[in-house]
């Protein structure tokens, strides 16, 4: 089947978007490839919520690139170079991906969004900025890997686990505010933040994968909550905090000092 163009104007709450919708028959979301044929869409917010299983690609005059399957409207990609991005509200989910790379300071990030995939704002080096929205339920591996300006981030309270590397080389992440529903922290989520001094993980926290602070220098003080059932490699040899010089870390009433991590290993692994 041809490729096809569709132009329409669509109404979304109080905000107009124009758009032009690319018809494609090998559409990709999320790097697989689209279930079925494309189908034509006069991309109403009617045909958004009668959308079939097939996914329609479209793209408007903001630089953005959508694909929306079943009423889910996925943003795949981002192709701009403003320093300052608001996504649609429209968007629910944000693709493996999406804006990898992408030279903006500040991203406004909608409620509607749900999930945010491996590698969205991978790269990312300027980001200062970014809000997760508070019904965020799924971050993926890599999100913000290697976003060197970012400061501050507070993860929402529907997110349980931060995937392997999430924050690292964000090497400007002077705070984190982590979820009190979260349950599993992967390996290497913050390794390289090296400005980040103190943390305290919630007491529904279980896991903590190998090397998830290696390298976080400047971190002197972390609050373990009595709930971990395994650090690292889940022995006596793990490197959570790999490179730590100066932390101590408050468990079960005592503190452990860099030298005598082993001894913390120990105790929460072995026990």
């Amino acid at each position: 089947m041809g490729n096809g163009i569709l132009t329409a104007s669509v109404i979304v709450g109080m905000i107009a978007v124009g758009v032009t919708a690319a018809l494609l028959s090998d559409n990709k979301s999320s790097g697989k490839k689209a279930a079925g044929n494309t189908v034509r869409n006069n991309f109403t917010p009617a045909a958004i919520n009668n959308s079939s299983e097939d996914e329609v690609a479209f793209t408007n005059d903001e630089d953005f690139d959508f694909n929306v399957k079943k009423g889910c409207v996925t943003l795949v990609s981002y192709n701009g170079s403003d320093s300052i991005v608001r996504i649609p509200d429209i968007v629910n989910e944000i693709a493996d991906n999406a804006f990898e790379g992408c030279t903006a300071e500040d991203i406004e990030i909608p409620d509607e969004v749900e999930e945010i995939g491996e590698s969205a704002f991978c790269d990312c080096k300027n980001l200062k900025s970014v809000t997760l929205p508070y019904g965020l339920k799924k971050l993926g591996a890599y999100a913000f890997k290697g976003c060197e300006a970012l400061e501050d981030i507070e993860i929402p309270d529907d997110i349980e686990n931060i995937g392997e590397e999430t924050f690292a080389e964000c090497t400007s992440l002077t705070k984190i505010t982590l979820p009190y529903n979260l349950k599993k922290i992967g390996a290497s989520a913050f390794s390289g933040c090296e400005i980040l001094s103190e943390l305290e993980i919630p007491d529904s926290v279980k896991s903590i994968g190998e090397n998830a602070f290696n390298g976080c220098t400047n971190l002197e003080k972390v609050y373990l909550p009595d709930s971990i059932e395994s650090l690292g490699e889940n022995d006596e040899d793990s490197d959570v905090f790999d490179g730590c010089e100066n932390i101590s870390v408050e468990y079960d009433g005592n503190t452990y000092r860099y030298g005598q991590l082993k001894l913390l290993y120990i105790r929460v692994n072995c026990r």
